[in-house]
């Protein structure tokens, strides 16, 4: 996904950084397009990490998404949520998501700083994820 992040800049033509809020209408066809490469991305990526998205109610497109793309995909292994409210992120994400994805969820209440700098964090990072932070 790096090589795709200059398309990411490319939707303001000002190249500022801007923020869709929860609404079903991602009819702008700079976030339409961002909103195809996440469908597309979801659908075959073999693990999924969620940090502190706590899947609002008024995100009605977000939840339809992730669950669209997750019943197309045939790879997934892993879907990880990193959120200090572990109990809200768990309920709502097990009521978008088919029973089927359940064995596939993990859930760490954690900060985003946590998840970086904490020794948790590190270490769930280079066991579970394999990855290390520089």
């Amino acid at each position: 996904m790096p090589d795709k992040l200059p398309f990411v800049k490319s939707l303001d033509p000002d190249g500022k950084t801007f923020i869709v809020p929860p609404t079903w209408n991602k009819s702008d066809p700079g976030i339409r397009k961002l909103w195809d490469m996440a469908y597309k991305e979801l659908m075959e990526a073999k693990r999924i990490i969620v940090i502190g998205y706590s899947f609002p109610e008024t995100d009605i497109y977000v939840k339809s998404l992730l669950a669209l793309a997750l019943n197309e995909n045939k790879i997934l292994q892993n879907i990880f949520f990193i959120n200090p409210d572990k109990n809200i992120v768990k309920n709502a994400s097990l009521s978008l998501l088919d029973k089927h994805f359940e064995k596939y969820c993990e859930y760490r209440e954690w900060t985003f700083s946590d998840f970086i700098s904490s020794d948790d964090g590190k270490k769930f990072r280079q066991d579970r994820l394999n990855r290390s932070i520089r």
